[in-house]
């Protein structure tokens, strides 16, 4: 890693120090004694002149020379010259276009005539039509590698200063030159390859696919599979049924085939579904060495009061049935017969205990809810009756007798708490207006 920062830090110095030196399509000046040694070089071995490149040194497995086959060009990328090469092969003539920083790898799209140079010191992608510079299109993460499947472009961004930076794919539509999507990917990819002619995986059109490597080859060796159609991570899973008659593997509202290898989005919910007479068990993993591990297991245990709750449509749904895809394997989905049901002869006694223990719970709380409503009823017309008495008081006798009436049906709960406040207060004042 240190290695590539400094061939990074370089170029960019290399940059700088000859943009003023170097012209614009000559960018090293050759001596006589140059060019004899060319010539002699040459002679067995007739090759064609171009910028200054170096080798393919990068992280990526992009390459730096591609060739246009409906136009029969070959564009090649200079690495220290900065620029990218067009040789006509039809004319011998050669030309150069100036790019981004470091450019370390190229992708052409043969059917729009556009180049992608991955620029790999500048964090861009140098956009090529007719031979022309026409767009720099910055990206996340340093370009390492690029390629092309027809539809879009695919640049694997590296972070080459902070490793613990995720590193990411940057998907630009070819059509309007723009990321449409940037795809976090795992340790350390660095390579791309594309099937471009399809695959006969379910809903697959065409797959993307990225090797994860250490620097040093410490790490284990993997592969990420990008579903191209929708440019998401998705994992290679097959499905099993035992019984195999005993249910169904559901995923994004699809029946999955079992005993065959797709490829499922990364994060999709696949939900086991036991046919009549079945109930959902377990979902295991099968290992290579023809042993299971267990991955979910029934949270649901079947009784006598759980089928008759199943079988009038007041079963809780199991979500131990539903398996998260979130890795590549065979997975195995277990079913059980579900216990015998209950005898239609024990189905009356059943009911009946439900329905007496459900009214003999519910009918005390009936009769309170009652009696709480007389009662509040008998109360408000009970202080209604006091406050219009206490209205038409004049005297300090009518008064003391509106004033025992009042404390008795407090008392006896005829009237609340509340309302006996109320009425307290209304008395006092009522006394200070007879005394005045």
């Amino acid at each position: 890693m240190e290695l590539r920062k400094t061939i990074l830090l370089i170029a960019v110095l290399l940059e700088i120090v000859s943009a003023n030196l170097l012209s614009y399509h000559n960018t090293f000046a050759q001596t006589y004694d140059t060019i004899t040694k060319q010539m002699d070089a040459f002679k067995n071995n007739p090759q064609i002149s171009i910028g200054k490149g170096g080798s393919n040194s990068h992280l990526g497995n992009s390459p730096l020379i591609s060739i246009n086959p409906f136009l029969n060009k070959i564009y090649v990328a200079n690495i220290i010259s900065n620029t990218v090469s067009v040789i006509n092969s039809n004319t011998g003539n050669v030309t150069s276009i100036r790019v981004g920083i470091l450019p370390s790898a190229l992708a052409i799209n043969p059917i729009l005539n556009k180049i992608y140079v991955a620029n790999e010191g500048s964090n861009t992608v140098s956009v090529i039509e007719n031979d022309k510079l026409i767009k720099e299109i910055r990206i996340t993460g340093s370009p390492v590698t690029i390629e092309y499947n027809y539809k879009n472009i695919y640049v694997l961004g590296k972070n080459l200063i902070n490793e613990n930076v995720i590193d990411t794919i940057s998907v630009i539509d070819t059509s309007t030159d723009k990321v449409i999507k940037e795809i976090p990917m795992g340790e350390l990819p660095d390579a791309i390859a594309i099937n471009n002619y399809g695959s006969f995986n379910f809903d697959s059109p065409y797959m993307v696919y990225v090797k994860n490597t250490n620097l040093d080859g410490s790490a284990l060796n993997t592969v990420s599979v990008i579903d191209g159609s929708i440019d998401r991570i998705t994992a290679g899973v097959k499905f099993n049924i035992y019984p195999s008659n005993a249910g169904s593997i559901w995923c994004n509202n699809k029946e999955y085939p079992i005993n065959i290898y797709l490829y499922v989005v990364n994060g999709t919910k696949c939900v086991a579904k036991p046919n009549k007479d079945f109930e959902f068990s377990s979902w295991v993993e099968n290992l290579n060495n023809n042993s299971t591990f267990p991955v979910t297991q029934s949270t649901i245990s079947y009784s006598p009061l759980n089928s008759l709750l199943s079988a009038l449509g007041m079963m809780s749904k199991d979500t131990s049935a539903t398996l998260d895809v979130n890795r590549f394997g065979t997975f195995t989905v277990n079913f059980k017969a579900t216990p015998p049901a209950v005898p239609y002869e024990y189905w009356i006694p059943l009911y009946g205990i439900v329905v007496s223990t459900l009214f003999g719970w519910s009918i005390p709380s009936i009769i309170g809810w009652i009696r709480a409503r007389i009662k509040r009823k008998g109360s408000i017309e009970e202080y209604d009756d006091i406050i219009s008495s206490l209205a038409n008081v004049t005297d300090r006798k009518s008064l003391d007798r509106i004033k025992n009436r009042a404390i008795p049906a407090y008392m006896r709960e005829k009237i609340n708490e509340f309302q006996y406040k109320i009425l307290e207060k209304k008395l006092s004042e009522k006394n200070d207006k007879i005394h005045e």
